[in-house]
C-alpha cells in the first residue's frame, strides 16, 4: 500500500520523534518486513532492543496504527501515522506559522481534493483523531461540524484542532 502524502512542513521533518520513526521504517523495509502483525512484534521488537515494559508500551503503541482492525500495518501506514501523530503534538509547542503549516498538512493529508472532509475521509479523521487524542468519535465529529452538515471544512478543522491544543 502505497500513501500519497502532501509536502511535509519542514518542522515536522526534522522532529526528533519524526527521525526516530523514519529510522524505524527503513530498518523495517532492509528487513524486508511488508506488514507488522502483533506476530511479528518480537523481531521489530530485537532489532530495536526493546524488552519488558518497553516493549509493552510499543505494543499497545503499534495497535494505535491499525485503523482497520485487520491486523496489519504497512510501513507506509505507520509512517503517515507518525507524521500525522507528530504534527498533532507539534501543534501544541510550533510557533504560529509553524502550526498553520502543520494544519493544512493535516487538511490536505485528509482531504481527496474537494477542499472538504466528507463520508469516509470525515470516518478516517473521526477514527484516527479519537484515537490519538483519546476522546470519543462522537466528540471529535460533533465537536469538528460546528454547522452540522456532514461535511468538514478546512476552517472547521482548524478551528477544532485550535481550540484541542489551545
Amino acid at each position: 500500500m502505497t500513501i500519497t502524502l502532501p509536502p511535509i512542513p519542514v518542522c515536522i521533518l526534522e522532529n526528533e520523534a519524526m527521525k526516530a520513526i523514519d529510522a524505524l521504517i527503513t530498518s523495517l523495509r532492509e528487513e524486508s518486513v511488508e506488514d507488522i502483525t502483533f506476530e511479528n512484534l518480537p523481531v521489530i521488537a530485537k532489532s530495536l532492543s526493546l524488552d519488558g515494559e518497553d516493549l509493552e508500551i510499543f505494543t499497545e503503541f503499534i495497535k494505535h496504527f491499525d485503523l482497520n482492525d485487520d491486523g496489519k500495518i504497512s510501513p507506509d501506514e505507520m509512517y503517515a501515522f507518525a507524521l500525522v501523530f507528530n504534527a498533532l503534538i507539534m501543534i501544541g509547542c510550533s510557533s504560529q506559522q509553524e502550526i498553520h503549516e502543520i494544519i493544512d498538512f493535516l487538511f490536505e493529508f485528509f482531504d481527496d481534493g474537494s477542499g472538504e472532509l466528507e463520508g469516509t475521509e470525515i470516518d478516517f479523521v473521526v477514527q484516527l483523531l479519537s484515537r490519538i487524542l483519546d476522546v470519543s468519535d462522537d466528540y471529535v465529529i460533533d465537536e469538528m461540524d460546528i454547522d452540522r452538515d456532514g461535511k468538514i471544512t478546512k476552517r472547521e478543522f482548524s478551528e477544532y484542532l485550535l481550540t484541542f491544543f489551545d
